[in-house]
């Protein structure tokens, strides 16, 4: 029995380590769209100086607003469903900022504030849902959850420099290529470790297993 115990130690481990990484991917792609959304606008699509700063607030009223509506959606879909979509969205918006540029006025303005809302959706859920599978897993969950929340703010205080020294080796669309990546490993990341830490023994039983059809659950 305990040697039982710490191999599924040593599986929640490294489960929680996977889910520091997602956490550290979708803290950095949401500060990418804080620190550079406006300054893409500006710089990249040259947009108007009193509209630039549009494509932050899409972002943030986005996010905000989904953020608000987590715990009904992470009830309806399930954790890992949702956690699959949140870098689906997300990677989809960055991509939607990316191809900008490429288009014409103002349709470049319209995909831009498009992929920034797209971003915002997708980043919102991602905190509460990793938060929530690293309480349900049970064992030690202050030290898990210390894990993963250092995971994310290094990637929220890396992110700027990281960016910032692309943007000026390279370009600011070279840069943004990176958050557009991490958003994809919330999903490569997050999705199975979160499937996996939910069926450890002593893991709690997702809220949303009862609610939710079997169609629809993860």
């Amino acid at each position: 029995m305990l040697r039982a115990a710490r191999v599924v130690g040593r599986s929640s481990g490294g489960l929680i380590a996977l889910l520091g990484v997602a956490a550290f991917a979708g803290h950095l792609s949401e500060g990418a769209a804080i620190d550079w959304a406006a300054l893409h606008a500006r710089m990249v699509l040259e947009t108007d100086p009193a509209l630039a700063p549009l494509a932050y607030t899409i972002f943030s009223i986005a996010m905000t607003t989904v953020r608000l509506l987590g715990d009904p959606i992470r009830a309806r879909l399930g954790s890992v469903l949702t956690i699959r979509l949140a870098g689906v969205l997300a990677t989809a918006g960055y991509v939607l900022v990316l191809v900008s540029p490429l288009l014409g006025d103002p349709l470049r303005v319209v995909c831009a504030w498009t992929g920034w809302a797209l971003a915002g959706v997708g980043l919102a859920t991602v905190v509460p849902v990793l938060f929530s599978a690293v309480g349900a897993a049970g064992g030690r969950v202050g030290r898990a959850l210390a894990m993963v929340t250092a995971f994310g703010y290094t990637g929220l205080l890396l992110g700027p420099a990281v960016l910032g020294f692309v943007a000026e080796a390279a370009s600011l669309p070279v840069a943004l290529f990176i958050p557009a990546v991490l958003a994809a490993v919330v999903t490569v990341a997050g999705s199975p470790a979160i499937r996996a830490l939910l069926a450890l023994p002593g893991a709690t039983p997702s809220p949303e297993a009862s609610p939710a059809p079997a169609s629809v659950r993860d």
